[in-house]
């Protein structure tokens, strides 16, 4: 009777065995025919949570990308002694879109890296300076994390993150991190879930119903990302979100902010005829329980022609919180800045600064392309704060000296090739001409 379970045992296991062995060969042919392009196994919404493979790859004596979001690029895989590396991580703005792009090798200049790697270099002459581009378009957080626990593989000296916009989808939970780096995994997802038409996908990363779990989802990542690199001694500098607070897309078209007052119907016409009195601070009060976001930036912009700056600036700032459409929100900027004082990393506050820039502090369409996307002097100003930062911190430096004094935006844009010719390859989200002007 002892034989009789140790046979059973000895059954289900040979009844299992040409299961697995045929699941095992479906998962190696499926990632060949992903790795020669004959196959897609993952879906188009899955790439702003999950990371299918590794971000980079050894091919002979270089890390080369590997993961398709991410702009082509390579570095020695044993690190010169004397090389200060540098890693870029977040979304699209941190990649630098519209001047890179991860599908087309001649676009690869014009983004943060770029400016940041020609800015060291112009104050410290004779350096070995690497600035690795490792951010990617429509990522959230928590695909930054994983990019960022690999590339603490790869010796470097400093991380800059700048995330936030594309926060908004479900958490994904450590299971499906794990089940999505098998391509037979993905492969049947792909196959049994229905695709959206290109044609009807909505274009913004959906805001998630549950708010207050996305932002905490996001405070739990950046909150990780501090804590690995603490443990690896690795330097980390967080930036706030610059966003264009006059963007409106009204019906997914570019409108200027300055036609909302007559286009405004409903709430936002009501909002229109309570502020002609000026009696802001009982607008204040009952505009939260009877506007929408349009109403709110109809407001701003009214505000804003009569020279009521501060008031504009908050309305401005509500319209955001409720219609973020890719931007970081308030929301998600505070939070950054509590994180990096409660983690004790530098804070570089971008969207304060870029304010700070701005014609009547409100970021526009003088410094960005669309919603999240700046031109390239608003990109070449924001890395120039990101550098000054890091030489008044002391942060990853050569030790080569004193470093030398900003060389200029001229100089920056002769050194990286970014003239007219580059320039008219570049594609505007936007027709040219099309910039909203409210003062």
């Amino acid at each position: 009777m002892s034989l009789l379970p140790r046979n059973r045992l000895r059954i289900l296991i040979f009844s299992l065995l040409p299961a697995l062995l045929l699941l095992l060969g479906a998962a190696v042919v499926v990632r060949l025919l992903e790795d020669c392009g004959a196959l897609h196994t993952q879906r188009f919404d899955d790439r702003a949570a999950f990371l299918a493979s590794r971000a980079f790859e050894l091919r002979g004596e270089r890390y080369a990308t590997s993961d398709p979001s991410l702009p082509p690029g390579s570095f020695a895989a044993n690190k010169p002694l004397d090389c200060l590396r540098i890693f870029v991580l977040g979304g699209s703005f941190a990649m630098g879109t519209s001047y890179v792009h991860q599908s087309n090798p001649g676009l690869d200049r014009g983004g943060l890296s770029s400016w940041i790697r020609a800015d060291l270099e112009q104050r410290f002459p004779g350096s070995m300076i690497e600035v690795v581009n490792a951010a990617a378009g429509g990522q959230d957080s928590s695909r930054v994390e994983q990019i960022l626990i690999e590339i603490l593989d790869y010796s470097p000296d400093l991380l800059i993150v700048a995330t936030g916009n594309n926060e908004g989808f479900v958490p994904p939970t450590p299971l499906n991190r794990h089940l999505h780096r098998w391509a037979l995994y993905r492969a049947l997802v792909r196959l049994i879930v229905p695709q959206v038409d290109p044609e009807q996908r909505p274009r913004y990363t959906p805001l998630y119903a549950e708010h207050d779990r996305v932002l905490q989802t996001f405070v739990d990542n950046l909150t990780r990302m501090a804590q690995h690199c603490r443990e690896r001694g690795v330097r980390l500098i967080l930036c706030t979100m610059p966003v264009n607070l006059r963007y409106n897309p009204v019906g997914e078209e570019h409108v200027e902010l300055c036609a909302l007052p007559r286009l405004a119907e409903g709430a936002a016409a009501q909002t229109l005829r309570w502020v002609s009195g000026l009696n802001f601070k009982a607008l204040a009060v009952d505009l939260p329980q009877r506007a929408d976001a349009r109403s709110y930036l109809a407001l701003a912009a009214r505000l804003e022609r009569r020279g009521c700056i501060p008031e504009a600036g908050w309305a401005y700032q509500h319209a955001l919180e409720l219609w973020p459409r890719n931007r970081a929100t308030p929301a998600v900027n505070q939070a950054i800045r509590r994180i990096a004082d409660e983690q004790g990393v530098l804070l570089v506050d971008l969207e304060a600064q870029v304010a700070g820039i701005s014609p009547n502090g409100v970021p526009g369409y003088e410094l960005y392309n669309d919603n999240c996307h700046m031109r390239w002097p608003g990109y070449a100003a924001v890395s120039r704060m990101i550098v000054e930062r890091m030489i008044a911190d002391q942060i990853a430096l050569p030790d080569d000296g004193p470093p030398l004094p900003y060389a200029g935006l001229k100089r920056l844009r002769y050194e990286l090739g970014l003239d007219e010719t580059y320039l008219e390859r570049v594609p505007q989200r936007w027709p040219p001409g099309r910039v909203a002007d409210c003062r």
